[in-house]
């Protein structure tokens, strides 16, 4: 096997360990159960998925990650997550749900984040509300995000009168999102609130470039690893470099624009 060929194979299994693809339709136990491993939508791996509740008052009912069902689907450059379960709160009691999860997508960026709640109205002066926060960058530590660099909306319904069921942000694209929901079912002062599922909608952009540079770089290594033997050799390592790059690029649908380089022992000793 080629030096080539040995490097592109260890590239894509690289890329294998980013886990298998998502379940179309599952419950949040089988997110949880894969861990930092994760699994696929849409080439984007969703990991260290995480499910906590608090019962902030009364004796409300409490769901376990296995209560819910995610439902994932894609699009031309975005893929849904959408969870469902009986998320409700009595009078005179309150509970938080916290889902966790980290989005790492090279070589995709995502560039902005939707959710949508979708709300049987609470019964005054019940409230329902969802916090979103993201880490940009970064998956999150704890409550810290490492970047520093965040963005934070919030849907909600106030007893089916004051409400705000969809929103979304946009961001200098990012190459990892952590993805912190809180929700919260507020009805210890009396009334109710409930609701049915909510969803979130992930936007990016794919960057096949990403890919040219890769294998540019592993045929690039080649003409290195082959030295300045000769003049002709160095020739021998550009031309299989220049028809690598132009070949991924015609399978990305990337434009690519070759500029030769006057190899030269000097120009092979500068790449080692």
């Amino acid at each position: 096997m080629t030096r080539l060929a040995i490097a592109t194979v260890s590239l894509f299994a690289v890329a294998a360990a980013y886990g298998a693809p998502c379940l179309p339709v599952t419950t949040l136990d089988t997110y949880v159960a894969l861990g930092a491993v994760g699994c696929q939508i849409s080439g984007l791996t969703i990991s260290d998925v995480a499910f906590t509740s608090a019962v902030l008052f009364g004796a409300p009912p409490v769901l376990s990650d296995s209560d819910v069902t995610v439902s994932s689907g894609i699009g031309s450059g975005f893929f849904d997550m959408n969870f469902s379960a009986a998320f409700a709160a009595p009078a005179g009691t309150a509970v938080d749900y916290v889902l966790e999860y980290t989005i790492d997508p090279p070589p995709i960026v995502i560039h902005r984040f939707a959710e949508e709640m979708f709300v049987d109205s609470p019964v005054f002066p019940g409230t329902a509300d969802i916090f979103v926060d993201l880490c940009l960058g970064a998956a999150w530590v704890g409550l810290v995000c490492p970047t520093g660099d965040t963005a934070s909306f919030t849907v909600f319904d106030h007893d089916g009168v004051d409400f705000l069921h969809s929103d979304e942000v946009s961001f200098i694209p990012v190459f990892i999102l952590g993805v912190r929901k809180t929700i919260s079912l507020d009805a210890a002062a009396g009334g109710s609130s409930d609701f049915t599922s909510f969803g979130s909608t992930t936007h990016y952009v794919p960057e096949p470039a990403g890919w040219v540079l890769a294998f540019a770089g592993l045929a690039l290594g080649m003409a290195r690893l082959g030295g300045a033997r000769s003049k002709t050799t160095s020739e021998n390592h550009t031309e299989r470099a220049r028809q690598t790059i132009h070949s991924v690029a015609g399978w990305t649908g990337v434009r690519c624009t070759w500029k030769p380089i006057a190899w030269s022992a000097r120009t092979s000793r500068s790449l080692r």
